[in-house]
């Protein structure tokens, strides 16, 4: 679970040096748990209420993977990152993480809506979207490209997010 906090790796600083580690702590840590989620369950329930958001975040999207819809804060987490905030990568696997956890998820996203502007907006929206009429075919997926600027690599990020691609963090 510590591996998921944040700790500036693969790049650090030491002194006025910028350093660069194959290192992929927290990376290489979210995919092992996504593997062996039934394992990890009971401690990703604790780790979602970490004050490290970056372990938050990653706990929050991992028990979304394993389908917990009923926990109250991952729904929490995951709004908080749809917004341009400067983190790369953070907002589609937030908002990848919401549609996994299907339609008990609806609520709570039309309930973000009021409020929300930009990129958090848009993703909603698709998010609402992919919810209650999702793309039938290559075309309509297609076509969602121009619901949203958030990302250039999908054309329905919430749909089609890879995890590692791009990595967050």
């Amino acid at each position: 679970m510590e591996a998921l906090e944040h700790d500036d790796l693969p790049f650090a600083s030491i002194g006025e040096a910028n350093l660069w580690t194959p290192v992929r702590n927290a990376h290489d840590a979210t995919q092992c748990m996504l593997e062996h989620l039934p394992r990890a369950r009971p401690f990703l329930l604790r780790a979602v209420y970490s004050t490290d958001s970056q372990q938050a975040l990653l706990s929050a999207y991992l028990l979304a993977r394993a389908g917990e819809a009923r926990e109250a804060k991952v729904y929490d987490v995951l709004p908080s990152h749809l917004g341009d905030n400067g983190i790369v990568g953070n907002a589609v696997m937030a908002a990848n993480a919401l549609y996994r956890l299907g339609r008990p998820a609806l609520n709570r996203v039309v309930a973000a809506l009021p409020g929300s502007t930009g990129q958090e907006r848009d993703l909603l929206e698709l998010i609402v979207l992919d919810l209650t009429d999702p793309p039938r075919d290559r075309r309509e997926l297609r076509a969602r490209k121009k619901l949203h600027k958030s990302t250039t690599l999908y054309h329905d990020p919430v749909i089609e997010y890879q995890l590692g691609c791009p990595w967050p963090f």
